[in-house]
């Protein structure tokens, strides 16, 4: 798929891709046992997630090669009603460019 500019269309997604979720975890020693962790429901918690190692600067060298029309992909978590609004401003300190616009799927 192509966008308006005839650029291809690069999706991102956020979640250990761009983000260190399963670290996040670990740091709040999690059982990945469970399917619904209390701390993803807690404020700050999709905010206080780490780039991972290299995202970044990668997705800058992307963005800088002109050569896709890049977009960030990510999930809200449904019963967080932070989750959705804490992803943005994630997007907001890290990667500004792209802040205005991810495609959130359900």
């Amino acid at each position: 798929m192509k966008t308006e500019n005839n650029k291809p269309i690069l999706y991102i997604d956020m979640d250990e891709v761009l983000v260190d979720f399963t670290g996040h975890f670990a740091l709040k020693h999690w059982d990945k046992t469970q399917r619904n962790p209390p701390a993803m429901y807690e404020k700050g918690f999709f905010e206080s997630l780490q780039p991972l190692p290299g995202a970044i600067s990668a997705v800058i060298k992307i963005l800088n090669s002109n050569k896709f029309d890049v977009k960030i992909l990510t999930q809200p978590v449904a019963k967080s009603p932070v989750s959705y609004t804490e992803k943005v401003n994630w997007l907001s300190k890290y990667l500004p460019d792209l802040a205005g616009d991810p495609i959130i799927t359900k």
